[in-house]
């Protein structure tokens, strides 16, 4: 019993830690989109 106990705790563990990874990777890609939005759009105004 106290093993399936164990079992649900770490995949409970494990489901939080790949929201945790899904969030910072959303973030992480809006920052990148926006970084890359900064440095293209002074290039669109110098075409």
């Amino acid at each position: 019993m106290a093993r399936l106990e164990y079992v649900q705790l770490l995949s409970e563990a494990v489901l939080g830690a790949i929201d945790i990874l899904a969030i910072s990777l959303q973030l992480s890609m809006g920052g990148v989109g926006f970084f890359c939005a900064q440095i293209h759009l002074p290039l669109a105004k110098g075409d």
